[in-house]
């Protein structure tokens, strides 16, 4: 007489004979580390780095050593480059440094804007940074149009001194942070350092320069034309 029971299936795992049962594993899937990108690694090389998640690549890659600059432990308002900058390439540098604007951080804050304006600054910065033009105004942009003050007013003195630096050159790509500019010339305490730097702008960049921002910023008007 044949069994009418069916077969029961076998209960994949491992046995326990405390328990007498058997404990279905589960194992995560794999996941390979070259496709993660920055934001998915936690690196903390860095003493300063911290365990959470950083708000841009800027402070991944700074942790990772992949800026060649460190925050001078004999005076915390400067710091130590490993390459002479005259020698640095810009590219991409100068972009993740402009993404880091928007970190509040100690020391990442701190790096980035340092970082940045003494690229700008260096010797030889003109002919690196025109080629950049469009990335990093679009980074700035996004600084712009933070709601926190003090990003958006180093983002605005960051503007002033490339503009001083490419003037004509800046002209059309002021498209690219205008808008967030216009927005904060409604708020009155913004208003005389947004029109501040219009003018700077404008002196830099002459008619073309106006036209763009008249199109942009229409309460905006010109001492010159």
């Amino acid at each position: 007489m044949r069994n009418s029971k069916k077969p029961q299936k076998q209960n994949l795992g491992r046995y326990n004979e405390k328990s007498n049962k058997s404990t279905i594993i589960t194992h995560k899937p794999y996941l390979n580390s070259r496709s993660l990108s920055p934001r998915r690694k936690n690196i903390c090389k860095d003493p300063f780095a911290v365990a959470s998640k950083h708000k841009t690549n800027f402070g991944y890659v700074y942790s990772a050593g992949g800026i060649p600059c460190r925050l001078d432990f004999q005076s915390r308002m400067k710091i130590r480059w490993e390459i002479p900058l005259e020698e640095l390439n810009f590219d991409p540098i100068l972009e993740i440094c402009f993404e880091g604007l928007l970190e509040t951080v100690h020391p990442y804050s701190f790096v980035a804007k340092q970082a940045i304006k003494e690229m700008l600054n260096s010797k030889g910065a003109e002919e690196k940074i025109i080629p950049l033009l469009p990335k990093l105004l679009k980074n700035l942009r996004v600084a712009l149009a933070n709601d926190n003050e003090n990003i958006f007013l180093e983002a605005m003195d960051i503007l002033r001194i490339m503009s001083k630096l490419v003037k004509e050159q800046l002209n059309k790509f002021l498209f690219l942070v205008l808008q967030p500019i216009n927005k904060r010339s409604f708020k009155l305490k913004y208003k005389e350092k947004v029109f501040d730097l219009l003018r700077e702008l404008e002196n830099n960049g002459g008619k073309e320069a106006y036209l763009h921002i008249k199109s942009r910023v229409p309460s905006y008007n010109s001492m010159e034309y």
